[in-house]
């Protein structure tokens, strides 16, 4: 079981067959956590508003 993003060029995946999961679809909730103190908290506070600033269509796809 793997993202068809992973799975390659349609071209190059003569052993695999992607099947569709049907409603609901599966989801996934990411999250960051890092320590204050931690080196680089603020490339992680970054990260973070990147990631707020995401079209939603990009984090649902």
């Amino acid at each position: 079981l793997i993202p068809e993003m992973a799975a390659g060029p349609a071209s190059a995946m003569r052993d695999l067959k992607i099947v569709p999961f049907q409603e609901p679809m599966p989801q996934r909730t990411i999250c960051l956590a890092w320590r204050r103190n931690k080196v680089r908290h603020d490339e992680c506070v970054e990260l973070a508003k990147i990631i707020r600033g995401l079209d939603q269509a990009v984090l649902t796809a």
